[in-house]
């Protein structure tokens, strides 16, 4: 378990290898001392699990959702959530769910939108269970970007999926020439 994932963290070599660095909150022995750093919450607050932010003992899902808000940051360009504290931006990944990515980025394939949803869905248990779930979502769909993934696991998924749903009914409108869209 990293708890510090964050893009400062990851690195691409030369080879086109990815490699997570700065292993310092992972390798502390007493959590119990390190949750005392920044105002009461261990790692980078705009990173940081709903669990994390609550004070439990994070897991590697915990890592996998932190890797959902990079990929996330990577597809739109802002964070998720921001705000003028470090607790106001813990409760936000507490308590409200992200502007949908089709909302900031129309271009990325519904499947992808999905697999970062499920990386940060607030229920640690729809998460994905492991890294390896997750990079088996991620290689399917390198092959298929427009695959769909039959499980809608909770409310944001179907809220995004609506979202993303009339964002291409707009999209089609336009591009058969109507001035406007119904929705």
């Amino acid at each position: 378990i990293h708890r510090d994932i964050k893009p400062h963290n990851i690195i691409i070599s030369n080879d086109g290898n990815c490699k997570v660095t700065d292993f310092g909150i992972a390798c502390m022995t007493n959590l119990n001392e390190t949750r005392k750093m920044d105002e009461g919450i261990l790692g980078s607050v705009h990173y940081i699990s709903p669990e994390q932010a609550k004070g439990s003992v994070p897991d590697e899902r915990s890592d996998i959702y932190s890797l959902g808000v990079t990929m996330y940051e990577m597809l739109t360009g802002v964070l998720p959530f921001d705000g003028d504290s470090a607790v106001a931006i813990a409760v936000m990944h507490i308590n409200q769910n992200p502007k949908p990515i089709k909302d900031i980025n129309i271009v990325v394939p519904l499947s992808l939108v999905r697999v970062v949803n499920k990386a940060m869905n607030k229920n640690i248990g729809l998460r994905y269970q492991s890294a390896g779930e997750m990079y088996q979502e991620l290689y399917e769909i390198t092959n298929d970007p427009d695959m769909f993934f039959a499980q809608k696991d909770d409310e944001a998924v179907v809220e995004a999926d609506a979202a993303v749903e009339e964002a291409e009914a707009a999209v089609e409108a336009l591009k058969n020439g109507c001035d406007y869209a119904y929705i």
